[in-house]
């Protein structure tokens, strides 16, 4: 519901703040309702960014690679 009222401050409903063919949508998806328990926010199932959608063993796989680079000096 943010999503959507954020886009009607900004008078873009056209393109963004509900999820419709044709709009623009960066979701993350959740193994249960943050609304019933906020712990369900780190329940992270799946990411959809730019079109891509990113699995969960997609993510843990993102995650691990950025554990093991060496920052530059």
């Amino acid at each position: 519901m943010t999503t959507l009222d954020a886009a009607e401050f900004l008078g873009a409903e056209a393109t963004l703040g509900t999820v419709e063919t044709g709009k623009k949508a960066d979701l993350v998806l959740l193994a249960g309702n943050p609304l019933h328990d906020t712990t369900n926010l780190h329940r992270i199932t799946g990411v959809v960014r730019g079109g891509r959608h990113y699995s969960e063993a997609d993510l843990d796989r993102l995650k691990h690679n950025v554990a093991t680079v060496s920052p530059a000096h």
